[in-house]
Formats: C-alpha cells, sequence, structure tokens
C-alpha cells in the first residue's frame, strides 16, 4: 500500500518533500540546540559583549602596572598577564609592553550563549594582538596574533553586570586568522567536550556529558555545578595541590 502510494508521486512531488524533509531536519537540529529564547535583548547582549571585552583589558592592563613595577603576581589561569608581555627582553622587566593594553591587545567577544533565564552564560573571544613599534629590543612577529578564549560566569538578576571567570580547559594560540582561531575553538566545545575529563583538581574523575550548545548544558554541566555551598566549580582553579578560588583585581 505504502509503496503503491509513493509510486504515484510525480518526480516534482517527491522533490519537493525531499526538500521538506531535509528543512525539518535542519530545523529539528537548530531547534535541538537552542530550546528556548533566553531572556536577554538584543541592547543587553552588546552590552555584555562591551562589559566582557572591558573587563579583560582591565586585568590585563592590572597585570601590566605591577609588572612595570617589577613586582610578580600569579595569573592562575594564565590568561591575562601573558598579553602584557614581549620577548627577549634586554635587560629585567624591558619584557612588559611599553603602551597600555587597549593599544596593543584587542578582546573581540564572538558569541555569548546564555541559558534560558540569561543570568548563566559561556563566551567565546577573539584576543587579537597588536604588532607595535617600540624602542626596547624585543623578538617579535610582526604579523597580528589571533588566540581564542572562553570565558564564563554568572549574573544573580538581569540587569546586573556579569562576573567573568575564564575557562583553562581549552584555548587557541598563535592563529594567523581571527576565524581559524575562533572556528578551533568552537570546534572543542561544541563537539568535543563532551567525554573528556581533567585528572586533576576540581573535575577529577568526572567527565563531561554535555557539550556548550547541548539543551541542558547550564543545567547539568561540571561547569556549573557547586563546589560548595557558596561557590560553582567554574569559580575556582586548581593549584599545587589545593582547589582555589579566583580572585582577579576585575571580575566585572
Amino acid at each position: 500500500m505504502y509503496l503503491r502510494n509513493f509510486s504515484n508521486f510525480s518526480l516534482a512531488s517527491l522533490l519537493v518533500v525531499v526538500v521538506l524533509l531535509i528543512g525539518c531536519d535542519s530545523f529539528h537540529k537548530q531547534n535541538n540546540n537552542s530550546s528556548y529564547k533566553p531572556n536577554v535583548s538584543s541592547s543587553q547582549y552588546a552590552k555584555d559583549k562591551k562589559q566582557i571585552e572591558k573587563c579583560i583589558l582591565k586585568n590585563i592592563e592590572y597585570y601590566r602596572q605591577v609588572n612595570l613595577k617589577g613586582d610578580f603576581l600569579q595569573d592562575p589561569a594564565n590568561c591575562y598577564e601573558g598579553y602584557t608581555e614581549v620577548s627577549n627582553p634586554a635587560s629585567l622587566r624591558s619584557d612588559v609592553i611599553p603602551l597600555p593594553a587597549d593599544q596593543v591587545v584587542k578582546a573581540i567577544v564572538d558569541s555569548i550563549i546564555y541559558d534560558e533565564k540569561g543570568l548563566k552564560y559561556f563566551a567565546f573571544v577573539c584576543m587579537e594582538t597588536i604588532p607595535f613599534k617600540s624602542e626596547i629590543p624585543y623578538e617579535r612577529n610582526e604579523k597580528t596574533r589571533y588566540d581564542a578564549r572562553a570565558f564564563i560566569g554568572y549574573r544573580n538578576c538581569i540587569e546586573d553586570s556579569l562576573f567573568v571567570y575564564p575557562v583553562s580547559k581549552y584555548c587557541t594560540f598563535s592563529w594567523d586568522t581571527y576565524e581559524d582561531a575562533m572556528g578551533n575553538l568552537k570546534r572543542y566545545y561544541f563537539n568535543d567536550l563532551k567525554g573528556t575529563s581533567l585528572s586533576f583538581g576540581i573535575y577529577e574523575g568526572h567527565d563531561f556529558e554535555e557539550n556548550v550548545d547541548d539543551p541542558n548544558f547550564f543545567e547539568n554541566s561540571l561547569f556549573f555545578q557547586k563546589f560548595n555551598s557558596k561557590d560553582f566549580n567554574l569559580e575556582l582553579y586548581y593549584d599545587r595541590g589545593k582547589n582555589l578560588k579566583y580572585h582577579y583585581p576585575y571580575m566585572k
């Protein structure tokens, strides 16, 4: 019966059915990856992007100023301090960039994924390092360098600013193009995060069960599970056998 009815279809009708099925499948996949509409307006989204970018640059500039004074602070995720330095220093502390951070580094938020309430987020950020000229001798690639990093955090209500924490699990470094750096980062967190684990620290002995764009990511992800009554896992890092809380100078 089914085969007989199918055989009565014209070729044109068959093509229409195929197109509709493909369209439905594409919609289904898209709907699975965004099964809710987050409570974030376009203006709030733009505001959040600028806030994250500004927070990153404020931390880089803070570390630059500290290093210029000859002091040393540990950057637990190696996320900010690395952008304050040039290579091959001529003398002590001459490895610090002589210009303000915002003249040498651009933090570009490519995209932000939110939970349904718009309170939890996962952001993909490109760090564009701009070549500069200086009287300080150094060896430096004169091409613009693109790194890609993930940042994560939350806020208590939609009107608040976001807390900004680095994700050190996976980053990409020194790509020639923005697209390559960002594409590699997204490929990992969208496709390859699930099933991975860490052999130490907060996530030791646990596999990540969701990719970032899975519908239940914010509900079940190891990042957003509680380490204690106050802190999410994402707020802590592992160092010298201990799980410690991030205390960057700028968290918003």
